[in-house]
């Protein structure tokens, strides 16, 4: 009985691991390596705001971020962060983002961010 409760809370813990392995930081490289695998859902990343482009009037823009193993850009709809300031990021990933007539290729949605 022992060993039958202790199988059922590994595949438990293995079961709750497996649902949030979508949200936990990813690295970039791995996003661009794989972007089938990443498309429409959500992932957390970090690292150093390296370009921002912004259109005020429509109250849209996006931001690249670079982590150290690659940068992606990240659309918004509130002002960019900085250049050169630390960023973390929760968003949806999205294998063709355009803003404005920029196309920006694969990139993340923002829902948040620290």
């Amino acid at each position: 009985m022992r060993r039958v409760l202790g199988m059922l809370s590994v595949i438990m813990l293995l079961g709750m691991l497996s649902l949030t392995a979508g949200c936990s930081g990813v690295k970039i490289s791995d996003i661009q390596a794989n972007p089938g695998q990443y498309e429409g859902k959500e992932v957390n990343i970090s690292g150093t705001v390296n370009e921002t482009y912004w259109l005020g009037l429509l109250k849209a823009g996006a931001y690249q971020i670079n982590d150290g193993t690659g940068a992606i850009w990240v659309s918004t709809n509130q002002t960019p962060p900085d250049k050169g300031t630390k960023a973390s990021v929760k968003g949806t990933v999205t294998s063709a983002l355009k803003i404005g007539d920029k196309s920006l290729g694969i990139a993340i949605t923002e829902i948040s961010r620290k």
